[in-house]
């Protein structure tokens, strides 16, 4: 028997790209959040996001350059 996070968004977050299989947009960005979430050592898309956010509040150019690395990044797999 498997028991589920104490909150939906701990943990790796399997059942989002099971629900976003078959969606080319949904699983890329699912993809790219969580590249983006695995600099910061944590393997989820939600941390990814956050990240990806507190990037762009600092500035701009910092943002577009992180979502630009890390397009490049999964691109060149």
């Amino acid at each position: 028997m498997t028991r589920s996070p104490w909150l939906p968004t701990a943990g790796t977050l399997p059942h989002l790209s099971q629900r976003w299989e078959g969606h080319t947009i949904g699983t890329a960005l699912t993809s790219a959040l969580r590249s983006l979430g695995q600099v910061i050592f944590i393997n989820n898309p939600i941390s990814g996001m956050l990240l990806l956010l507190a990037l762009l509040a600092q500035g701009p150019v910092m943002g577009l350059f992180a979502a630009l690395g890390v397009a490049t990044a999964n691109l060149s797999c």
